[in-house]
């Protein structure tokens, strides 16, 4: 668990750790359905905070280029996760459309606008693919 009087460094070092535990998890046996039943069973605000760093993972992953960060061993997830930023992208585009009708634009309006929002959050999805505080 983190604590918030630690200094940055021995955070980000227990968030190295972390992502090294899990990473020795995965590849050996990990038992998904306890993973995912004490994900479930964990403190509602916790959770929040936990999908929200999945959420900035995804969307990393989704941006990744370079030839260092991406081979035929973890394309499949960039491609994955590209697909779940684009598919939000979309949704939110149809939603906007329906906001902004609702506000008096016209069909035409709204979709152009809407559209403009749609690429803004292709272009920066960490500012858009997240979760609202509670």
């Amino acid at each position: 668990m983190l604590d918030y009087s630690e200094n940055k460094e021995e955070r980000k070092q227990k968030s190295i750790q972390l992502i090294e535990d899990f990473a020795n998890l995965v590849n050996g046996s990990a038992d998904s359905e306890a993973l995912q039943e004490r994900f479930k069973r964990e403190h509602r605000t916790l959770q929040q905070s936990m999908f929200g760093e999945i959420l900035k993972l995804i969307c990393m992953i989704s941006k990744l280029d370079d030839v260092r960060d991406i081979d035929d061993r973890n394309k499949a997830s960039k491609v994955m996760a590209k697909r779940l930023v684009e598919g939000y992208a979309e949704i939110r585009k149809q939603e906007e459309i329906g906001y902004l009708k609702r506000s008096g634009f016209s069909q035409e309006e709204a979709e152009v606008k809407a559209e403009q929002y749609r690429k803004q959050i292709l272009e920066d999805p960490d500012a858009y693919f997240k979760l609202p505080c509670v």
